[in-house]
């Protein structure tokens, strides 16, 4: 990471947690549900790849996953807090609709 790393990780933190309703593509289906609860929608899922030729991280050699992952580490800590966000808005949805019905 670099020297100003925490600067960063803070201004993402704050945006994330108060101006943005954030969620993660692998958990996808659970976010549109969120968004069509949040805002009175009827939830429907696209299910079709955005880039159906692009490889899969996995299938990288593992030097080059490992570059990528080093010059993108505020990415990779987004996408960490955005899940863990996402997971928290859900456990919570849970709990509306029990307490609900």
């Amino acid at each position: 990471s670099s020297p100003d790393a925490e600067v960063w990780r803070a201004r993402v933190r704050d945006l994330v947690e108060r101006d943005f309703f954030a969620g993660v593509h692998d958990r996808f289906p659970e976010y549109v549900q969120l968004l069509a609860r949040r805002f009175g929608w009827l939830a429907f899922v696209p299910t079709g790849k955005v880039n159906p030729a692009r490889r899969p991280l996995s299938e990288l050699p593992v030097g080059l996953r490992e570059t990528i992952r080093a010059h993108n580490w505020l990415d990779a800590e987004l996408h960490a807090l955005c899940r863990r966000i996402q997971e928290r808005r859900e456990a919570e949805a849970r709990l509306s609709r029990q307490d609900a019905g």
